[in-house]
């Protein structure tokens, strides 16, 4: 009796070790499971497989701290109790596969909203771009992570930057007026030459003076952009016509600035030669003479070197005005 009882224990006992060799074994496929999945809701909250090279360092955290945290717990779960282990083992796996389809589940929510707040805020910055390089009127909108989701900073961002630019293009404005007025040259503005040199003369400093701040306001732009969370979807989407209005648009602008310098420097120096040389010549059929083939010669030259500034700034300002219209037209097509 005794030995059937001592063999009915070792059965037991066999049966109890192969159940809980069993358990470790699904335990620990239920392991790799959840840490596949957890792997997986990690890419999806990052935006995908192809935005972890945005941020590798953060990304590789993000993705491998919920991993190492499950590695350690499940070691400490093995390591504490020897005899159950295996069913301990099971049941840490069960709950962690449980918290981990929940965190996918959460994070396919969580992506599918911001993706419709990141469509809405991808349109809001098209219209934005497209107003800044038509010159249209900038209202600021309060932009909230409720419309916009986490592309809220990068809309309020573009605003800020677009508003700011404001006041350089009303300096640029002026400096145009002040150009044209002043580069409209007869015989009958002669008694206002002192008041053109000098107009011409401040127009040159302010032109000056606005390239710095163009330099100024590009490099806030840098930074400000650099300092926002700008997903994957949303750089693929209008970071290239974002950086167009900003980049491109000043560096034509700081072209058309040259040629405004240029047409106001060969103003200058025409309208100041004429000036120095009253009383060496004459009006005659609302043309100048000079008495001296010398100064006549040179009064050509410049006369030249300004009709040709003046016809050069007038070019850029309408190849400007072109190239802005041309991109204009493809943002609305790209919003239609």
């Amino acid at each position: 009796m005794a030995d059937f009882y001592t063999f009915e224990q070792s059965q037991q006992k066999k049966t109890r070790k192969s159940n809980e060799k069993l358990n470790l074994v699904i335990g620990v496929l239920l392991l790799l499971i959840s840490i596949g999945i957890s792997i997986a809701s990690s890419v999806i909250s990052l935006g995908g497989i192809y935005r972890l090279n945005d941020d590798s360092v953060k990304s590789s955290v993000f993705i491998l701290a919920p991993v190492v945290i499950m590695l350690v717990f499940s070691s400490l779960v093995l390591i504490s109790g020897r005899k159950k282990r295996g069913r301990n083992f099971l049941i840490f796996s069960i709950m962690a596969l449980l918290l981990n389809l929940y965190n996918l589940s959460t994070s396919l929510n969580m992506v599918q909203t911001e993706r419709i707040k990141e469509e809405v805020a991808v349109e809001k910055a098209r219209v934005l771009i497209r107003n800044f390089l038509a010159e249209k009127v900038i209202i600021r909108e309060e932009a909230t992570e409720e419309k916009y989701g986490r592309s809220a900073q990068l809309i309020d961002a573009i605003q800020s930057s677009y508003l700011e630019f404001d006041k350089i293009r009303e300096e640029i404005h002026s400096v145009e007026g002040r150009i044209k007025e002043n580069t409209e040259f007869s015989v009958e503005t002669l008694s206002s030459l002192k008041e053109k040199i000098e107009a011409l003369e401040q127009t040159s400093s302010d032109i000056s003076k606005i390239n710095n701040e163009i330099e100024k306001f590009t490099d806030k732009f840098k930074e400000r952009i650099s300092n926002v969370y700008v997903s994957g979807v949303v750089r693929d989407k209008i970071m290239s016509d974002l950086e167009y209005s900003i980049y491109t648009y000043t560096d034509i602008l700081k072209i058309n600035l040259k040629y405004m310098n240029e047409a106001a420097k060969n103003s200058r120096n025409f309208y100041a030669f004429i000036d120095e040389k009253q009383g060496a010549y004459k009006v005659a059929n609302y043309k100048i003479v000079f008495y001296e083939e010398k100064d006549g010669k040179e009064y050509d030259e410049l006369n030249k070197l300004f009709d040709k500034a003046v016809a050069e700034n007038t070019w850029s300002y309408m190849h400007f005005t072109e190239v802005m219209e041309e991109k204009i037209r493809e943002l609305e097509k790209v919003t239609e």
